[in-house]
């Protein structure tokens, strides 16, 4: 076993690291990409979002515009008389 992790360690030690600037130029174009990808998300968000507030803006507009119909009265006790009983229990 003590063999095993001399060989590993010095195998570690014997390896190159990679470049900083290796590294930069491989993330960079991934940073964009998500970057790029979040930005249309969220734009799609607010498009979405916009547009129903605006049609929710439009609904209420068109709701107060409307008179409402005269409210007619209703007897309650004609009403019960008129439906059977059973009918109340389903």
């Amino acid at each position: 076993m003590r063999s095993d992790l001399d060989s590993i360690l010095s195998a570690v030690r014997d390896d190159v690291p990679p470049a900083v600037s290796g590294i930069e130029n491989g993330i960079w174009p991934e940073i964009r990409r998500r970057r790029y990808a979040q930005h249309r998300m969220l734009g799609e968000i607010g498009r979405n979002t916009s547009i129903a507030a605006v049609a929710l803006l439009i609904g209420m507009a068109v709701g107060f515009g409307r008179s409402l119909p005269p409210h007619h009265t209703v007897n309650i006790a004609l009403l019960l008389t008129e439906v059977p009983p059973a009918s109340l229990l389903e």
